[in-house]
């Protein structure tokens, strides 16, 4: 498992029937040596879907924000926090993971009306703030129609979720109240 934990990869394995844990440092460290500590070949063909940005300079050190760092992940845990209540109640989903199309914590998962995603979205092209969404596979929109406010499907932005002294459960409520009208 990898984690991200004060400007550190952290790599856990069990090796020899016990977990380990060893960390980097982000900032400074190389795309390559980033790899190499995760045992991942950039040089594999991977395909993530027409979204995922190219792998990049893999010799350039790397350098962020750790205020913005620390920011996207209280969003991720939000985000994921709400859809692992969402999975106690839905059938046929996806484990809540990191999709690297669009860096979004999300799942995919089966109602009456078809396949349908959830997830906390950072940013990108089509929000510059982070967001959460409920997104159908198919082109019904049933129920209230305000709901449906994007073209995928629903969106919340996160200056509501965050504003809601229970940001998790206002979370939930968006995505439960997406199921709901999905059958």
């Amino acid at each position: 498992m990898l984690r991200f934990a004060g400007g550190h990869l952290v790599r856990e394995a069990c090796v020899g029937g016990e977990l380990r844990s060893r960390a980097t440092a982000i900032v400074g460290s190389t795309l390559s040596e980033l790899a190499d500590f995760c045992d991942v070949d950039l040089d594999a063909n991977l395909d993530f879907g027409h979204d995922a940005p190219a792998v990049g300079d893999r010799t350039r050190p790397i350098q962020f924000d750790q205020v913005a760092a620390e920011a996207l992940l209280r969003w991720y845990q939000i985000g994921a926090a709400a859809l692992d209540q969402v999975i106690t109640v839905a059938s046929d989903c996806s484990p809540v993971q990191l999709w690297p199309e669009h860096f979004d914590v999300a799942i995919d998962l089966r109602t009456a009306g078809g396949r349908c995603n959830l997830g906390a979205a950072p940013a990108d092209a089509f929000s510059p703030q982070p967001y959460l969404y409920v997104g159908p596979h198919g082109a019904d929109r049933p129920g209230e129609q305000a709901y449906w406010n994007v073209t995928f499907g629903a969106l919340l932005g996160a200056e509501l979720v965050l504003a809601d002294p229970d940001p998790v459960a206002a979370a939930v409520s968006f995505f439960a109240q997406g199921l709901r009208l999905l059958g």
